[in-house]
């Protein structure tokens, strides 16, 4: 009998402990959103989001609510951009093309080459480190650009 209220005691004790713990903190809605590659579609062609190394996305302000925009393919995030001047963006994500991890945008170097074979055939990828941009352009035969240049080109907003 001692062992099952010991048992219900320590059941009563714990439970809150582990209700807050797997609570955890609420995610900054300013982080990259998850993409559920295979299911997700993107916001600008529609098309199923299935490959993390051409992946975008934005954090856009809709009356005052961030809301994610996801793409299958850089170009698009900024085509997507283009069309919809009026949107707030308040993010700019890509992936890393060697790491696969979500980097800031503004701060990334582009490779573009008719070689890369992204998605919706904008041809371009993204690097963290401006030396394995350099690396990977000569292995494609590709250009480097900063997100200004490729922003310029495909005509998507200025950044404040």
């Amino acid at each position: 009998m001692r062992g099952r209220r010991c048992a219900l005691l320590a059941t009563l004790l714990l439970s809150p402990l582990v209700l807050f713990a797997a609570c955890g903190p609420a995610a900054d809605p300013l982080d990259p959103p998850a993409i559920v590659y295979g299911e997700d579609v993107c916001d600008a062609c529609g098309m199923i989001v299935t490959d993390v190394r051409f992946a975008a996305a934005t954090i856009v302000e809709v009356d005052g609510v961030l809301e994610p925009r996801r793409f299958d393919d850089i170009g698009d995030m900024l085509a997507y951009h283009a069309e919809h001047r009026t949107l707030s963006v308040r993010r700019w994500y890509v992936h890393d093309h060697a790491s696969l991890a979500w980097i800031d945008a503004l701060a990334a170097h582009y490779v573009r080459a008719a070689a890369i074979r992204s998605p919706m055939g904008h041809g371009l990828v993204a690097f963290a480190e401006r030396d394995a941009a350099d690396a990977f352009a000569r292995t494609v035969s590709g250009t480097v650009a900063s997100f200004e240049a490729l922003r310029r080109t495909h005509g998507a907003p200025a950044v404040p």
